[in-house]
């Protein structure tokens, strides 16, 4: 079980993403046909706008 958050370290690193930004990246990302249609930098960067917008609404 400890190396559950390690690896999920490790993937938000190599996607240059924060913890919060990986969790929106996987929830846009199940869709396939948002990856086909976007490709993973657009979605990394929707992924960081949808965390800076519920930071600043909460």
């Amino acid at each position: 079980m400890a190396l559950l958050p390690l690896v999920a370290f490790k993937r938000g690193t190599d996607l240059s993403l924060t913890d919060e930004e990986v969790a929106f990246y996987d929830a846009i990302a199940a869709n396939e046909s948002a990856v086909k249609a976007m490709g993973d930098a657009k979605l990394r960067l929707i992924a960081a706008e949808l965390v800076t917008q519920v930071r600043k609404s909460g």
